[in-house]
């Protein structure tokens, strides 16, 4: 399996989908260099993951297209795939964006 290259819209369909989850994140009381700081980005991934998994119903159909448009397909085909085969394009997604400045341009449009 191969997704695309991720291009220009790719930022907008993001920041859409994270707009209609109502994705934000609280960076109050976080201090670069403290001892804590470790643990608070733990507790920030969690909290992170959370929000999304809660509100990701809100935004099944432009998650669909759009993993479906990197994919091949349309949101529809997409989100009728068997879960295996829907879980491999989200890890790939993800290790594509992993060192990629994707969801830094993301969050200076939101």
């Amino acid at each position: 399996m191969k997704l695309r290259k991720l291009n220009g819209n790719d930022i907008f369909k993001m920041s859409r989908i994270l707009k209609k989850i109502d994705f934000t994140v609280d960076m109050s009381g976080v201090t670069v260099g403290s001892k804590d700081t470790e643990s608070m980005q733990i507790n920030l991934g969690i909290n992170m993951f959370k929000n999304v998994l809660e509100n990701l119903h809100l935004a099944q159909d432009e998650v669909n297209d759009f993993l479906g448009d990197l994919y091949g397909c349309s949101g529809e085909e997409f989100g009728n795939k068997e879960l295996d085969e829907v879980a491999e394009v989200i890890v790939e997604f993800k290790n594509m964006v992993k060192d990629s400045n994707f969801f830094t341009l993301v969050s200076k449009l939101m």
